[in-house]
């Protein structure tokens, strides 16, 4: 009866436990306050945005042949403001190294990348961020640096 009674009680426990696990609320937001690019846009492919990571979708309809690189910036909003996350090691994002590739959109105009940032940034704590990018422009010779970003919530 003893023996009845103990996998009773674990059985009871395991169940209670199982559905007691931490589920991740995330947001994505629809608009950017960064984006100093006509027609290229940022977003999160559904379902993979994580404290560790998510998936880009950028989406180039400017007409211009615009490159991207892998390098990208956390930012995360504290009283109003945006400030860029520091790395695990205390760096700022201006001293990270990356490698040097370009990418450019497809026939479709769209361009989508894995980002892990856990071994840079460590795992989010809740709060409000945005993934900050950036492509080259050149004007008259003269080569601007253009930001674009989205926008996201983990937890609350």
């Amino acid at each position: 009866m003893k023996k009845i009674l103990i996998c009773l009680i674990a059985l009871v426990a395991g169940l209670t436990l199982t559905g007691c696990e931490d589920k991740l609320k995330t947001t994505i937001k629809d608009t950017a306050e960064l984006n100093e690019i006509d027609g290229v846009t940022m977003t999160i492919k559904k379902g993979t945005l994580t404290r560790t990571g998510a998936t880009i979708i950028i989406t180039d309809v400017s007409g211009k042949s615009n490159i991207y690189g892998a390098d990208y910036r956390i930012d995360k909003k504290e009283n109003s403001s945006w400030t860029p996350l520091k790395s695990l090691d205390g760096r700022e994002w201006t001293q990270f190294k990356w490698n040097a590739i370009g990418y450019t959109v497809d026939k479709n105009n769209k361009l989508e990348m894995d980002i892990n940032w856990e071994k840079l940034y460590g795992k989010l704590e809740d709060g409000e961020y945005r993934i900050v990018k950036s492509t080259d422009e050149y004007l008259k010779d003269i080569l601007y640096i253009k930001y674009f970003s989205v926008e996201f919530i983990i937890g609350g």
